[in-house]
């Protein structure tokens, strides 16, 4: 166990050490993946757009899309599933910078996989997942845009971007959205069999998986370590570095995050 925690602390290190050094050589943007100066295409407007789509293909909050209950609904939800992963790809590649495109790639490649689960008629497995997924759509559905915790999440991220430690940084927003997840998957009590409520806990938690693994290491849902975090510095957090507000899609709070790194190490 202590091996494996060795290992993923390496690799919090390792991503940390890439965004800095990345950053000092091509951070070009104001804010994460917008208004790149030799990419003019790369607007607000254009970002608004994507954003749009990142809240919806993420199920969660008042944007959120609903899960499909029957046959019609999933090939809609398919279509809709392809073509918006394939536009926020296009962003990705056009705006942002090489250090977050890379954990956008990750992202997005969650989102292919978890969409091939119940829309590739090659996946042996599809029937009995449809089955599942039809099952507990409808519970689900009903708390989808009732994601009470998802402002508060936004407002601790907007918050701990601040803060000057870019290794508690991570593992804080990493620790704030576990809980954010739990206090959702335990708001659904009209889930009442057990085989059911395993499937829908992996279905929220499936688009994420790769980033969280990537990001969080052992920071996450199976280990105590969100547990055991250090008690911030408030000398450390510097309130000239901000999100922009404009832009509310846990993908494009992730990107700032994600691009303060190592603008203020301590």
């Amino acid at each position: 166990m202590n091996s494996v925690r060795f290992h993923h602390s390496v690799i919090i290190m390792i991503v940390i050490v890439f965004m800095v050094l990345l950053c000092d050589l091509n951070c070009q943007t104001n804010a994460a993946c917008i208004s790149n100066a030799n990419k003019s295409k790369c607007s607000i407007k254009y970002a608004q757009e994507i954003d749009l789509y990142a809240s919806r293909i993420a199920n969660v909050g008042k944007r959120g899309r609903f899960f499909p209950k029957n046959t019609i609904e999933l090939e809609q939800f398919c279509m809709e599933s392809k073509n918006m992963t394939n536009s926020m790809e296009n962003y990705m590649k056009q705006c942002c910078e090489r250090e977050l495109g890379h954990v956008a790639k990750i992202y997005l490649y969650s989102l292919r996989k978890n969409t091939k689960t119940f829309c590739s008629k090659r996946n042996n497995k599809r029937s009995a997942m449809i089955a599942k997924l039809f099952a507990v759509a409808p519970c689900i559905n009903q708390k989808i845009r009732d994601f009470q915790c998802l402002a508060r999440f936004k407002n601790q991220t907007r918050q701990i971007m601040q803060y000057r430690d870019d290794k508690e940084k991570i593992r804080r927003s990493c620790c704030d959205w576990i809980e954010c997840e739990e206090q959702f998957i335990n708001d659904l009590p009209c889930i009442n069999d057990e085989q059911h409520r395993e499937f829908a806990v992996d279905l929220l938690r499936s688009s994420r998986g790769d980033t969280q693994r990537f990001l969080c290491g052992d920071f996450d849902e199976t280990s105590d370590q969100c547990d055991h975090l250090k008690r911030l510095n408030s000398s450390l957090f510097d309130p000239k570095m901000r999100i922009d507000s404009r832009l509310e899609s846990l993908v494009f709070i992730g990107l700032h995050l994600l691009d303060t790194i190592g603008q203020n190490p301590t």
